[in-house]
């Protein structure tokens, strides 16, 4: 892998270990910085509300 992966592997990480410490419903700074980062401006909005709603879902299921 080159750096640049391992880069993004590592922000993935962090974002989700930071995940667990956010309020139910919210994303972490992180997370929603990598997706900034990684996905087409035309799909951002769709992924996080899709994200936040698979939150809310698991949270129930627990």
């Amino acid at each position: 892998m080159n750096r640049e992966t391992l880069r993004a592997l590592a922000r993935c990480r962090r974002a989700l270990l930071e995940l667990h410490a956010q309020p139910p419903g919210s994303l972490p700074d992180e997370l929603e910085d990598l997706i900034e980062d990684l996905v087409a401006p035309g799909f951002r909005e769709r992924l996080l509300k899709t994200f936040v709603a698979g939150l809310h879902c698991s949270e129930r299921l627990q």
